[in-house]
């Protein structure tokens, strides 16, 4: 593939092909339930916090006490949920879905689960940051980064259209999963990146959850409650 990689400024650059999206093959939900959760505002869930760094030593299988279940979902508006038929007879793509019916995402690719597993792909060159934050606006406690992908700005690492977010242990509340564009590395100021959200607790497995990103800037992508 032959396109122009602008370097950012930590040095580092890189092509990579786009891997197969979460929309692929997806069809439109056609209902969803929709909780009774007001929304708020998210411009603090990143704003002058450092970028969490991926942990070295991510797990392998999930929690066997689980803590709180999912209640109802909230897609932001410019959201749409799909529905994917998964197959017991699949492997794993690494592609932000649960490609074996196992309740898992992306299990065997390299990063872990935990009783609250959020990932997000997504089909451009872009350095993406994934945030969970609570009702508040506040970036949740407790949630750390075992796979972080850096999209162009270091296409030599393992999955970097991938980000994977975990919580070991979940509190009851209300919740927004937000994708944030971190950089375009190198990427044209004209293309459309689609963000694709999963959403894995103690085997169910919400998402994807389809939106468009928009320039440099928060964006709310799903809200849950856990109970």
């Amino acid at each position: 593939m032959n396109r122009d990689c602008r370097p950012p400024s930590s040095g580092l650059n890189g092509c990579l092909a786009k891997p197969r999206l979460a929309g692929d093959d997806l069809r439109p939900m056609a209902t969803l339930r929709i909780c009774l959760v007001c929304p708020v505002a998210l411009a603090a869930a990143c704003g002058g916090a450092p970028r969490p760094q991926a942990d070295p030593n991510p797990g392998t299988t999930p929690p066997s006490n689980v803590v709180a279940t999912i209640g109802d979902i909230e897609p932001a508006a410019e959201v749409t949920a799909m529905a994917f038929a998964c197959d017991p007879d699949m492997t794993e793509a690494c592609n932000g879905l649960d490609d074996d019916c196992d309740g898992r995402i992306d299990d065997g690719c390299g990063y872990g689960t935990a009783q609250v597993h959020v990932v997000a792909a997504w089909n451009s060159d872009i350095d993406l940051q994934l945030v969970l934050a609570d009702a508040a606006g506040t970036e949740v406690s407790g949630t750390r980064l075992d796979q972080d992908g850096r999209g162009a700005c270091d296409a030599g690492g393992a999955h970097p259209q991938i980000e994977s977010l975990i919580w070991d242990a979940p509190a009851p509340g209300s919740y927004r999963v937000v994708g944030r564009l971190v950089d375009r590395c190198g990427a044209s100021e004209d293309a459309v990146t689609t963000l694709s959200v999963s959403i894995a607790l103690a085997g169910t497995v919400l998402g994807p959850f389809n939106r468009s990103l928009p320039e440099m800037a928060d964006a709310e992508v799903v809200g849950f409650e856990l109970r």
